[in-house]
């Protein structure tokens, strides 16, 4: 599922132990037609609910033994549609670092392992609405995201919300 800590997606589920249980089963699913596919697992690091709701996941028996990359969205200026100038969003790139930490931490404290990868498979400065997600400081911002992300070691990324829902 997609963000399913979060009731504005289909399958949300308050109960991070409850997605942990339907993880187990689509992964055992998946892996028995293609034991090659490596399956990722949805977790939350931005508020505290959501790192409790990634704790209760990973603490399901079976679970961290089976996920090959932890799936992690974030999103830059949330909150800052037009109100930000380039040069906050630009800094706000260093949130990566934080993001990664948190990761490292959620897995140190609630698994065994250490082979574990990250995809941050939404990313963007905010909504669309803000003009300077299309234009150079886009650019720019994406650039040394990138960047930041090759340096920590982050697995892959997606850039997300460019048009979704954009008429202008």
């Amino acid at each position: 599922g997609n963000e399913v800590y979060g009731s504005w997606e289909t399958g949300y589920t308050p109960d991070g132990k409850v997605y942990g249980e339907h993880f187990i089963r689509f992964y055992d699913a998946m892996k028995e037609v293609d034991p090659d596919i490596y399956i990722g697992l949805v977790v939350n690091v931005e508020h505290q609910q959501g790192i409790d709701w990634s704790e209760d996941v990973l603490s399901v028996p079976g679970v961290s033994e089976r996920v090959d990359f932890l799936i992690h969205h974030h999103y830059f200026l949330w909150v800052g549609h037009g109100d930000r100038t380039p040069e906050q969003i630009l800094a706000s790139a260093s949130q990566i670092i934080d993001v990664k930490t948190r990761l490292d931490n959620l897995v140190r404290n609630h698994t065994d392992r250490t082979d574990i990868v990250y995809s941050i498979s939404e990313y963007n400065t905010c909504l669309p609405e803000n003009y300077h997600t299309v234009e150079l400081t886009g650019g720019l911002f994406i650039s040394k995201v990138l960047g930041l992300m090759t340096e920590l070691g982050i697995h892959s990324a997606l850039l997300w919300d460019v048009q979704n829902g954009w008429n202008t």
